[in-house]
């Protein structure tokens, strides 16, 4: 997929990965984290919906949501 906008949100114990596509799609990877090292992926989403590319993406400061234009 052509990535066109990526940003990362890291909490304590899990780094988030929201990248959005050419393709109207995001893609969400949630890596536990253990000793600033990540440890493997714990869960993948795809989010779909958007009408045309999506441009940007960003979570909100405490990482519950994602603001896509």
């Amino acid at each position: 997929c052509l990535v066109m906008s990526m940003n990362i949100f890291q909490s304590d114990d899990h780094l988030v990965v929201a990248a959005g596509t050419a393709f109207q799609v995001i893609q969400v990877w949630s890596l536990a984290m253990h000793d600033d090292c990540a440890s493997g992926v714990s869960a993948s989403h795809r989010l779909e919906g958007h009408a045309g590319v999506i441009h940007a993406v960003k979570f909100s400061h405490d990482g519950r949501f994602i603001a896509s234009t």
